[in-house]
């Protein structure tokens, strides 16, 4: 937030140009690697969504989870519990990039977030991304994601089946993805930045 007497203004971040230059891989028409990046702590919903899962997921869906937090140890218990050979804990990645590139489905079930930098970096990467009904989502990607709705958690599984079925058009929604990620380039943040300065 920049503020002067008279009104605030937002201003996002911006995410690394790289972001914009590799593009993840399409797996296979009939299995799906998800992916998710983050912090392993209640507010990023992994050990919820992950019980979710545990007895939902079908084996044409892997869940890959990179991160290290608070809850590492309970969202392990919940996977070895539920013997959940299709989740895993994958621990820190020092380059999301690279991880991005090896997955098709980006999922972020989070309970709340201030901007989510990880969204838009998956939806640069033409990633399938699913997501939390959060306003900041989709105040940062309107329709070009898929959300599910925090208080139904069994929209989730509706999403990932009818992906499955091939009655959404993931085509479109990853090219939607991608053109609205390019508002998050760093050459704009800049133009913006300057543009806020201008009417100081």
């Amino acid at each position: 937030f920049i503020t002067n007497d008279l009104k605030t203004s937002v201003l996002h971040n911006y995410i690394d140009d790289c972001f914009f230059e590799r593009k993840a891989a399409r797996i296979s028409d009939t299995q799906h690697k998800i992916v998710s990046i983050g912090s392993l702590k209640r507010q990023k919903n992994y050990a919820s969504t992950v019980k979710q899962l545990s007895w939902s997921l079908t084996p044409q869906y892997s869940w890959d989870i990179y991160g290290t937090g608070p809850e590492k140890e309970l969202i392990g218990e919940i996977i070895d519990k539920e013997k959940s050979s299709n989740i895993k804990l994958k621990g820190f990645t020092h380059n999301s990039l690279e991880t991005l590139t090896h997955y098709d489905i980006f999922l972020f079930p989070s309970l709340n977030e201030g901007f989510g930098l990880s969204l838009v970096e998956a939806m640069s990467s033409g990633l399938i991304c699913i997501a939390s009904n959060l306003d900041v989502f989709k105040e940062i990607a309107g329709d070009s994601v898929l959300y599910f709705d925090l208080d139904k958690p069994n929209t989730l599984i509706q999403i990932l089946q009818k992906i499955q079925k091939k009655e959404i058009d993931t085509e479109t929604l990853i090219q939607k993805a991608m053109e609205k990620s390019k508002s998050f380039q760093k050459i704009n943040y800049i133009k913006e930045l300057n543009k806020i300065y201008q009417n100081l």
